[in-house]
């Protein structure tokens, strides 16, 4: 029987779906002779009936080790420096230990390959570094890999070849992804879709009660002007940094944080009396909840929590800068304005300034124009090309008409399994952990002692 392995950082006991899903996937591939294994690359164990296993403890308490000693920054791969930096950047850590956490990662994930022997490796969310870390030894061992994340419509996901985001060939092919044909019944099914995700209030996350945005917008000062809902993101997990590689400009060309963009919606919003609607990711809150740093506190309305259908509703135009808040924005028929580029990149649906200068005429011209009839033509064509090529049905207490399946989605990963680039697994151990024979010898010798603790 054949082996997808899929790597990310999982929790038993939560609520996100994740282990549930892939307990329905596997089941459907096993009709294909095809199973799933599970690596947790936490100390979690996988509950059965998956296939599984964590990762061990070793591997976060490694932080301690003289790594520098034994590999010499010059002989870090790209890959690994990559990830690290985006780890280092998210938990406010020294690149250093990022960088034995990543190794030390990759080294083992090398071994189970080695041990499991995929056809196919799915990696759930790209930006972890211990994923960017595996790129080039995915490469090396000939062992194809997708990358699986929410899709962008609510209660879907999607399984991208290349990259998540900017970086997903429905961005970087976009005139192949636009072209892609659909008919009459594609559209009435994107439409019918659109129409029972928002009649059942559906998104990716549990919404708070209402309240807190009414609240926040009833100051007298800022009674009457327009409302620009600014949505962040958790920008360590975006592709935005570290900024001074090239995959960060492609996501976000004009940005550099959240807060970056914030400074500047804040300068346009004093200029045309605006007040901005700032609701932050989630897990950046702790960060970004303090309007005291912002030059105009008073045009910002810092709303962290708050219910999302509260701030579509107050919105007379949405903005972001890769914030899947951006179709829900659609779906609830605001005029978005994109401020770096995600799957809508090019699809006809958003407004996409390409530099600071050009952000405040297509804000403007959003509050003027509204959801034109345009982009809501070009937005349900591109959702009945996203129900139809790219995204499956993910919650098991939705379907619509169009939407894939599970069972779809285990055909099409059969597919990919049987492609001719799906090798066997090649043994890259001579280079693979750093790109220079010798420093991947001592880590191989570091792992394997450190295995025996």
């Amino acid at each position: 029987m054949r082996v997808i392995l899929v790597t990310g950082f999982f929790d038993p006991g939560a609520r996100d779906g994740k282990l549930d899903y892939f307990k329905r996937l596997d089941v459907q591939l096993r009709t294909n002779d095809t199973r799933l294994h599970v690596l947790n690359l936490n100390t979690r164990r996988i509950p059965p009936p998956l296939n599984g296993e964590s990762s061990p403890i070793l591997l976060e308490k490694s932080h301690w080790l003289p790594i520098d000693r034994l590999v010499k920054p010059l002989e870090f791969h790209p890959d690994v420096v990559h990830g690290a930096s985006i780890d280092a950047a998210c938990w406010n850590r020294s690149l250093s230990r990022e960088r034995i956490r990543v190794l030390l990662y990759r080294e083992h994930i090398r071994h189970v390959l080695q041990r499991v022997q995929p056809v196919l490796v799915i990696a759930w969310h790209q930006f972890f570094g211990s994923h960017y870390g595996m790129r080039s030894l995915m490469h090396e061992c000939g062992v194809p890999w997708l990358f699986a994340e929410y899709g962008p419509l609510p209660g879907t996901i999607l399984f991208d070849r290349e990259g998540q985001g900017a970086e997903s060939p429905i961005v970087t092919r976009n005139d192949a992804f636009v072209a892609s044909p659909i008919d009459n019944t594609d559209l009435d099914r994107a439409t019918a879709f659109v129409k029972k995700v928002r009649d059942e209030k559906r998104t990716r996350k549990p919404q708070t009660a209402p309240g807190q945005v009414h609240k926040a917008l009833a100051s007298s000062s800022r009674a009457g002007r327009p409302v620009v809902f600014y949505a962040g993101q958790y920008d360590c997990r975006t592709g935005m940094v570290p900024r001074s590689l090239p995959q960060a400009e492609q996501t976000s060309p004009v940005y550099s944080s959240t807060l970056d963009a914030l400074s500047h919606l804040t300068e346009l919003a004093e200029r045309n009396d605006w007040t901005i609607l700032f609701k932050p990711h989630p897990l950046a809150a702790p960060v970004t909840n303090n309007t005291g740093t912002i030059a105009a506190p008073d045009r910002v309305v810092n709303v962290p929590g708050a219910n999302l259908f509260e701030c579509l509703e107050a919105a007379d135009v949405v903005t972001t800068i890769v914030s899947q808040v951006s179709y829900m924005s659609l779906i609830w028929e605001r005029p978005c304005v994109m401020l770096g580029r995600s799957y809508l990149t090019g699809k006809g649906c958003t407004a996409q300034p390409e530099t600071r200068n050009a952000v405040e005429f297509a804000v403007r011209s959003a509050i003027d124009l509204g959801f034109t009839a345009e982009a809501r033509s070009a937005w349900i064509r591109h959702v009945a090309q996203l129900l139809k090529y790219a995204v499956f049905e993910f919650d098991t207490d939705f379907s619509a008409p169009g939407l894939r399946g599970v069972d779809d989605a285990a055909g099409s990963l059969a597919t990919v399994c049987a492609t001719p680039d799906a090798a066997p697994f090649q043994d890259a151990s001579t280079n693979d952990v750093t790109g220079n024979m010798h420093a991947a010898a001592r880590m191989r010798r570091l792992y394997a002692i450190l295995s025996c603790v």
